[in-house]
């Protein structure tokens, strides 16, 4: 590496450190209390409607072609 790599690679560095702070790796907050008070007001987990419908699928198609319970457990 000549000095003008060397040069150009500092003026690119410094040229990334400006553009890109550092990231703030820690949540401004402790999340815990928050998941803890959620989990404790008892509320069922919401299920979205297409998650039914792809269970449902699935115990369809085990029970029109019970070969596709031995596909399904192979990916597994």
């Amino acid at each position: 590496m000549n000095k003008h790599d060397d040069e150009n690679f500092r003026e690119i560095s410094k040229l990334l450190k400006q553009a890109m702070p550092p990231v703030n790796a820690e949540p401004p907050r402790d999340l815990w209390p928050a998941m803890q008070h959620r989990l404790s007001e008892g509320r069922p987990a919401h299920v979205p409607w297409y998650d039914w419908a792809v269970a449902g699928s699935l115990v369809a198609a085990v029970a029109i072609f019970p070969q596709v319970l031995l596909l399904l457990a192979y990916h597994l």
